[in-house]
């Protein structure tokens, strides 16, 4: 809690990590604890202690002072804990030596240190080391009595502690009282911090950040986008340990070994083309995998390896290149949509090999396909910036949903209620399908989005981009109202770092695993958690894995 006199008011954070003591647990979403950009280094690694919010604390005291937030996801953290970027004098506010901005930043890259032991112990520690930043040595101190004392009043009330300090400011006890019983815990430790910061203070920062917003200097530059703490993809094949490699004649994998190994993967088939494949899925009980290339459409068993059917359509124009841009099984495996450029959907009757009907409507190619999972309603999504929502039985369409960007990819939520969608524009938007209204716009990736997937919860949303990420977005209830169609949300969870190319496919295993498919010709799975890959497989001689669908037996 910080209490600003010249505001005069009352400033409450919580970094996520920390809950109300009659509360029945930590506040978690499915894949991550925490609210994003102010996790500690350790959070991340599922681990926690009393030094965990004073880390969430440097972070609050970083932004106020810079009016910039200090970490953009936790990939930045995961960086920061890596490489030890100093955060003091480097990205802070020019200050005179033994100013009071100056020793702020000072105090403020101690409580960011990404070692925690590094970290004052608990707010006790934290108080003691604010008690030593005095005033009497320097000029400005003799220009202003008051520096004599603290320039921050602190209030501190540990587990064995029943009142605050009889020094604290007056107005921290009003709030202590009103604040109750209700104690904020961490680790079985009481912690509460009440920083008070004195009017001289606020004019301090005042004329930081005028003199900040008035200066023709640019701002200093974020750090460059990096890899994860151990990169799979600079890993040299040759030096890596036997343990952590497997290799066939023409693929390889390497796995991290600063994680557990708890996977491991082996080439079951190799499925030989004469054109470009552009897309493949797997049917819903894995059982057949389909595959679109130049005109033709082949399914295989995935058991045998042997090829089931080759689906073309000799009605379609001969003399010229038509791709098969995506495919999808219908979840009861009897049908098999296909999109193409040639801007028609074709529902195929695999048994009979036959066209059951086309949708028509798509005025430019159409780049990607999903059921519903009663298999009711098909998706679609296409260069003509659409995304379409089709009845299976009578092939109406039953909503065209227009943005700015060439639509690339479309997924329906498990529970059937949302239909997400990804564009060349870089957004991620997500409708109500009953309605057809759009109830989120996820906005943070740098270049376009070409793939997106729900998780199997249907409580989290993947997307894959051109800027060589992939995201972990928090889907909860949607916004109503007219506020998101001018304010995107950045409610980025987890940012996944390590790909050299882009992204062009993401999806999410049963069993949890991040999984994403890249132009670099990589294939990668990762930990939900943490962010760290798991293990990395490379065997595709040509340019990018375009789409990836997983299949896991059950």
């Amino acid at each position: 809690m910080l209490f600003s006199e010249r505001d005069a008011c009352w400033k409450l954070t919580d970094f996520g990590s920390a809950s109300v003591a009659t509360s029945k647990g930590l506040v978690t979403t499915s894949l991550a604890r925490g609210t994003a950009s102010y996790r500690a280094p350790e959070v991340l690694k599922n681990k926690s202690n009393s030094r965990t919010d004073i880390f969430g604390l440097g972070c609050i005291i970083f932004e106020i002072i810079t009016t910039q937030r200090l970490f953009s996801g936790d990939w930045e953290v995961l960086e920061y804990a890596q490489k030890g970027n100093p955060i003091f004098p480097d990205r802070w506010p020019v200050a005179t030596q033994g100013s009071r901005l100056h020793d702020l930043g000072q105090l403020t890259s101690t409580l960011l240190s990404a070692e925690p032991r590094e970290r004052p112990g608990a707010a006790e520690a934290l108080r003691q080391l604010l008690r030593l930043r005095k005033r009497s040595g320097s000029s400005e101190a003799k220009a202003d009595p008051t520096s004599e004392d603290d320039f921050f009043d602190v209030d501190v009330e540990n587990s064995d502690v029943d009142a605050p300090a009889t020094t604290a400011h007056p107005t921290i006890h009003s709030a202590l009282r009103s604040l109750g019983e209700t104690r904020m815990t961490l680790g079985g430790s009481l912690v509460i911090i009440l920083l008070c910061i004195h009017a001289n203070f606020s004019s301090c920062l005042a004329s930081a950040m005028e003199q900040s917003t008035t200066s023709q200097q640019p701002p200093a530059p974020l750090p460059p986008q990096f890899a994860p703490t151990f990169s799979l993809w600079d890993q040299d094949l040759d030096s890596t340990p036997a343990d952590y490699k497997r290799e066939g004649e023409d693929w390889f994998a390497i796995f991290n070994k600063n994680v557990p190994r708890k996977l491991d993967v082996s080439l079951v088939h190799t499925f030989e083309h004469f054109s470009v494949v552009c897309c493949v899925r797997f049917s819903a009980d894995g059982t057949y995998i389909a595959t679109g290339s130049n005109k033709l459409t082949h399914i295989f068993d995935v058991k045998t390896g042997g090829k089931v059917a080759t689906l073309v359509d000799t009605n379609a124009d001969r003399g010229c290149d038509m791709y098969i841009r995506s495919v999808c099984f219908s979840p009861d495996g009897k049908y098999l949509a296909t999109g193409a450029e040639d801007k028609f959907i074709r529902i195929w009757d695999i048994h009979h090999k036959e066209i059951k009907r086309q949708f028509i409507g798509h005025e430019d190619t159409i780049y990607s396909l999903d059921f519903s999972r009663d298999g009711t309603r098909l998706a679609s999504g296409s260069g003509d910036r659409t995304a379409r929502l089709w009845d299976m039985e009578s092939g109406v369409n039953l909503l065209t949903l227009r943005v700015e960007d060439e639509v690339t990819t479309v997924a329906v939520s498990p529970d059937e209620k949302f239909l997400a969608a990804g564009s060349l524009g870089g957004v991620v938007r997500v409708w109500d399908t009953e309605k057809g209204t759009l109830v989120e716009r996820f906005k943070g990736h740098k270049d376009s989005v070409y793939s997106v997937a729900f998780s199997t919860s249907g409580l989290e949303l993947l997307s894959g981009s051109v800027d060589k990420t992939i995201k972990l977005w928090e889907w909860t209830a949607p916004r109503t109202g007219s506020m998101h169609l001018a304010v995107p949300r950045d409610t980025c969870m987890t940012t996944y770092v390590g790909h050299k190319d882009f992204v062009l496919s993401v999806g999410v295993s049963p069993d949890g695993w991040v999984v994403s498919g890249s132009k670099d010709r990589s294939v990668a799975f990762w930990d939900p958690v943490d962010a760290q890959p798991q293990f990395m497989l490379q065997g595709h001689k040509n340019t990018g894995i375009f789409p990836l669908i997983i299949c896991f037996d059950h």
